[in-house]
């Protein structure tokens, strides 16, 4: 059985730890799973590694590193989508979800909905306290997008097994 990968646009390691810190505690209070920081630009690809982070290195070569505000923290009734930090759909970061599905010969027709979860599977009634908390202390924070990672991650497989296995660093 083939391998399932997505491509995460990865925050800066100083932006990443602020955002650890907020997933661990969100995670604690919540019993939810705690998981790394993480922009997914695609998902859930039953594809190698090596071949994804073979053309994502073309694809993205002298690429520079994005720095994007977040715009509101938010959630949805969905496992995975229950609270996030939003991102305005700029340019740049509608520029780096074509470079990426182009790159794996993958048709570009989904609606891209930029943002980095802080917790998945948050109970409602626990979720609007933490939309409101995290809203405050996040918005208009500027995130630092310094890498492109191929990450051994899927809806299928546990979230505590989800890890980066290549990367690629932007300028």
């Amino acid at each position: 059985m083939q391998a399932i990968h997505s491509v995460w646009l990865m925050p800066c390691a100083q932006d990443a730890a602020s955002l650890a810190q907020i997933i661990r505690q969100i995670a604690a209070a919540c019993h939810t799973p705690v998981f790394e920081p993480h922009l997914t630009l695609v998902e859930d690809m039953p594809r190698s590694a090596d071949d994804i982070a073979a053309r994502l290195s073309t694809a993205f070569a002298g690429q520079t590193a994005l720095a994007c505000p977040i715009t509101t923290v938010s959630g949805l009734p969905t496992y995975f989508r229950s609270l996030f930090a939003a991102f305005k759909l700029d340019e740049a970061l509608q520029a780096a979800k074509t470079t990426a599905m182009q790159a794996l010969d993958m048709p570009i027709n989904e609606t891209f909905t930029p943002h980095i979860s802080l917790g998945y599977g948050i109970p409602e009634d626990q979720k609007a306290r933490h939309i409101h908390s995290m809203d405050g202390l996040l918005r208009q924070q500027i995130i630092h997008f310094d890498a492109i990672v191929v990450a051994q991650s899927g809806k299928e497989i546990p979230i505590d097994q989800w890890r980066a296995v290549r990367v690629h660093r932007l300028h």
